[in-house]
């Protein structure tokens, strides 16, 4: 492992993949249009996708690895703002529901950013030595 993955990060993605699986099981116990259905399995997709490339990127050999990694799960994170969007567009989850989801997805983004530009930054300098 090169660098590690901040605990805070690992454990906020791994909590939201379990956001995720609950809210697929809530909009398939309410009996939603296969739609409606679909678009919660695009966004369960992409959630638990992003909890996995957060926690891959803990046992990678390089920079470059791990900074790829982190990119990932926030290309992840901004695909699963927009399926969360177009769910509260479409109605199929009240909005109440959504914008808290909404919000720890942003703040995900912010947090994935941040590890992301650093290990990027840090991976340049040693390639201009």
């Amino acid at each position: 492992m090169t660098e590690p993955v901040n605990p805070e990060i690992r454990e906020r993605t791994f909590l939201y993949s379990l956001r995720a699986v609950r809210l697929y099981e809530f909009i398939c116990k309410e009996g939603k249009s296969a739609s409606s259905v679909i678009l919660a399995e695009q966004f369960l997709r992409c959630a638990t996708s992003l909890g996995a490339a957060v926690d891959e990127a803990q046992h990678t050999e390089s920079r470059v690895e791990y900074a790829d990694k982190i990119a990932d799960a926030q290309h992840d994170a901004r695909e699963s703002l927009y399926w969360l969007r177009l769910m509260k567009e479409t109605e199929t989850v009240p909005a109440k529901r959504i914008f808290p989801i909404e919000h720890e997805t942003r703040e995900i983004i912010a947090l994935l950013s941040k590890a992301t530009g650093g290990a990027r930054i840090r991976t340049v300098r040693r390639a201009a030595k």
